[in-house]
């Protein structure tokens, strides 16, 4: 495996859809009224899309294949299903809980209501006064409180995201990777150095920690240590983020879900 391939576990994210919402939508648990189990699957699905797309970008700026490098288009695309994969988590899990109670979770078959869930929701924001609605504390205590350790991560995805989208570069600096394989641009036909620079793969890209800032005050060179946030920390850290919130999304299930039966009929 490539030290730039992302180790994303998907064995937790399986036993509490085929363990527990599987067993949980049947008729002779909680039933599956307005199909939340299908609610719960697709945005799981699409949670598993996100962060297939967030290991095929990392990948592409980071390894040697014969396509041009575009780091400004892989960052913009890896900081989108980041921020995605989040939102997507968010939706199943309010709709898997929906089977339990679905008069105190948000209601995911009003288009309004919809538009109310997202992290938030876990974790409050306090220059807004939002706080975050109770039934995560009571029935993802163990979740939450992880939520509310990481939240410096979230926020700063959640800046990095927004700025990418709609300001300006998100990157300040990079460094390229100059172990090509044998024979790598002979095969593509290319001998002179200067043509060889759009193919190099990155091995770090140093992103930057403040990007709200104005344009001017980035060229302070100064300040670029301080500003020093590797892209490849970011996504480990991430990744490890996510493992750790569905694993304790499993715990928390598990102790709360309260079955009739605990196993398929």
């Amino acid at each position: 495996m490539s030290k730039f391939e992302l180790a994303f576990d998907i064995e937790s994210f399986n036993e509490l859809d085929t363990k527990i919402a599987l067993l949980a939508c049947q008729d002779y648990n909680f039933g599956n009224e307005g199909d939340w189990f299908g609610a719960f699957r697709g945005w799981l699905f699409w949670f598993y899309s996100r962060i297939g797309w967030v290991k095929k970008h990392y990948f592409t700026v980071h390894e040697w294949i014969q396509a041009p490098k575009d780091p400004e288009y892989e960052l913009s695309a890896i900081m989108f299903h980041m921020d995605s994969a989040l939102e997507c988590l968010i939706y199943a899990i309010n709709a898997l809980w929906n089977c339990v109670d679905k008069n105190i979770f948000i209601d995911i078959w009003s288009e309004k209501s919809l538009r109310k869930i997202c992290p938030t929701n876990i974790l409050g924001n306090n220059e807004r006064w939002i706080y975050p609605i109770s039934w995560y504390l009571k029935y993802f205590p163990l979740t939450q409180e992880y939520w509310k350790n990481n939240i410096g991560l979230i926020e700063k995805l959640t800046e990095l995201h927004d700025v990418s989208k709609h300001r300006e570069t998100i990157y300040i600096w990079w460094k390229c990777r100059l172990d090509s394989p044998k024979g790598f641009f002979e095969s593509m036909g290319i001998y002179e150095e200067y043509h060889k620079w759009p193919f190099l793969p990155m091995e770090e890209i140093i992103l930057m920690g403040n990007p709200k800032i104005h344009r001017l005050t980035r060229l302070d060179w100064n300040l670029w240590k301080e500003w020093n946030i590797l892209l490849e920390d970011f996504a480990i850290e991430f990744t490890n983020f996510i493992n750790k919130t569905w694993e304790l999304l499993l715990t928390d299930s598990k102790m709360n879900i309260k079955l009739k039966y605990s196993n398929f009929q």
